[in-house]
């Protein structure tokens, strides 16, 4: 498959006309055998897709579960300790009205049938 130039593509291009052929009919020059210079350069960009920040709501996620994680902690620890208080007055008060009755059985006042 040959390359094609117009006759001013290919002095704009400073083709080799000498191993080329020109057909008159369509006024194309015809190359068949081509010497390529490629050179490394670095023109390309990829193309962006607008996902830039994500890194940042994905560290704010892990700093607000840390914080939230850390209060329900501390809240459930505290919560713990005023359950225990509270089961201790509650037994307290139960051993309290427990021995006041026992008391009151030995000493005859009540019955227990």
């Amino acid at each position: 498959m040959p390359i094609t130039m117009t006759d001013k593509q290919a002095k704009d291009m400073s083709a080799a006309i000498d191993s080329g052929r020109y057909d008159n009919d369509k006024n194309l020059w015809f190359f068949y055998e081509a010497k390529f210079e490629v050179t490394n350069n670095v023109t390309f960009k990829m193309p962006t897709t607008g996902a830039t920040g994500v890194w940042k709501f994905i560290f704010y996620g892990f700093g607000t579960m840390a914080i939230l994680g850390t209060g329900l902690i501390i809240c459930d620890l505290k919560n713990k300790k005023t359950r225990k208080l509270k089961k201790k007055k509650n037994n307290i008060k139960k051993y309290r009205v427990c021995a006041f009755a026992y008391t009151l059985y030995f000493l005859g006042i009540i019955d227990y049938a």
